[in-house]
């Protein structure tokens, strides 16, 4: 590991340079990079003179393809230095990525773009548009009691046997049928110990949802709710009870919720495209033969928990 070190710390001042406003921390990036059951990022790093300006990288994960397990990766921080702009490196270095991650099985690549990268990822890498991602407000009446139960993320309670009850509860709750990632106790584990938010969990007997809080506009606080899990692929989740509960928890009524999932069906108002701070599509691109095309897969849940969101 101590190989990794210096180009870690490399690899978080280009980010930070590059992303004033991100704060990527050594801590994150350590998790994000090396700590993922799904296995390691796969980079693509570019030097000059000993100096780090391009830097970008995969992180691998298992998704459902119906009762089929595929390995797609997730496209991740991509960042070049200002002396090496012009010069077609994002393209060069996630082709370089893709190769690696193609020779070690990776099958395809997703990603979660923004307005302004959106045109490079479909123009020069290839990827189409699955969709983009709507995102909804609402408010719900706060609700202290009930048959839902909160608990904070802690590493106590994530080594917990409360915890491995849920986590036996949403993989026996995971869909047969569609595109939706592989979610293991081991993954939504690792995935809560994320150092860059505080996270709590939300159970029902019909599903669990996995949630933190942001500010919104003024400062106001709001429930970002990141994830629904169904408990029963044939059953619907009561997003609303779990919401009252989620509110309660966070002490506020207001709640943001961005992607879809075919098994809930959290109720707010759409918000614009254009009041969006960032409108993000959900982009894809097959590494292999055996991948279907953008337009026959079938993505029935993305959400916030899916990607690098929170």
């Amino acid at each position: 590991m101590t190989d990794t070190i210096p180009t870690l710390q490399n690899q978080m001042q280009l980010l930070n340079r590059v992303f004033p406003d991100s704060a990527f921390s050594y801590e994150y990036l350590e998790w994000l990079y090396f700590s993922a059951p799904d296995g390691h990022h796969i980079p693509s790093d570019y030097f000059e003179d000993g100096e780090l300006l391009g830097h970008y990288t995969v992180v691998p994960q298992a998704w459902r393809f119906g009762r089929e397990i595929k390995s797609l990766a997730l496209s991740l921080n991509t960042a070049v230095h200002e002396k090496a702009r012009g010069k077609g490196l994002f393209t060069k270095q996630a082709e370089e990525s893709y190769a690696k991650a193609a020779e070690q099985g990776v099958q395809a690549i997703i990603g979660v773009a923004n307005a302004n990268s959106t045109p490079g990822f479909l123009r020069r890498l290839g990827f189409k548009l699955v969709c983009p991602l709507p995102v909804i407000a609402g408010a719900v009446f706060p609700m202290g009691r009930g048959d839902a139960v909160s608990h904070r993320a802690t590493p106590q309670f994530l080594q917990s046997q409360e915890f491995n009850a849920i986590c036996t509860a949403i993989e026996a709750g995971q869909a047969m049928t569609g595109t939706v990632q592989n979610w293991t106790g081991d993954k939504l584990r690792w995935r809560l110990s994320s150092p860059r938010a505080k996270y709590a969990v939300h159970t029902h007997r019909t599903g669990t949802l996995v949630t933190t809080s942001a500010p919104l506009a003024a400062g106001i606080p709001a429930v970002m709710a990141l994830k629904f899990f169904p408990h029963s692929p044939a059953q619907q989740v009561d997003s609303k009870a779990l919401l009252r509960k989620a509110a309660g928890f966070h002490r506020s009524p207001f709640f943001v919720y961005s992607g879809f999932n075919a098994q809930a069906s959290p109720r707010g108002l759409p918000l614009p495209r254009r009041l969006l701070p960032s409108p993000l599509n959900l982009i894809y691109r097959r590494l292999d033969d055996s991948m279907p095309n953008p337009e026959e897969v079938n993505f029935s849940t993305f959400e916030f928990l899916d990607f690098d969101a929170y």
